[in-house]
């Protein structure tokens, strides 16, 4: 339920939204610096950042692999 600074590396930005938080792009120090002058954790609701995170839990991951493969194996055999 914690808001995040981060960069646009990897998979970030699909799993960080402006509700969760702030990204910069990487390597730029100059916008680090400025995000976490500026941050104020109390504007983000918690509630929310706790509901997004629930999808990318490893349980809620694991269950939406577990469907995408059985989906492909089901089309596969038709």
């Amino acid at each position: 339920g914690l808001p995040v600074i981060t960069s646009r590396a990897g998979g970030i930005p699909e799993m960080i939204d402006s509700q969760c938080g702030q990204m910069v792009e990487v390597e730029d120090e100059t916008a680090l610096t400025e995000a976490m002058i500026h941050f104020n954790p109390s504007s983000y609701d918690r509630q929310h950042i706790r509901q997004h995170g629930e999808f990318y839990r490893f349980e809620a991951v694991g269950k939406q692999l577990i469907t995408l493969y059985r989906s492909v194996i089901l089309s596969c055999q038709r």
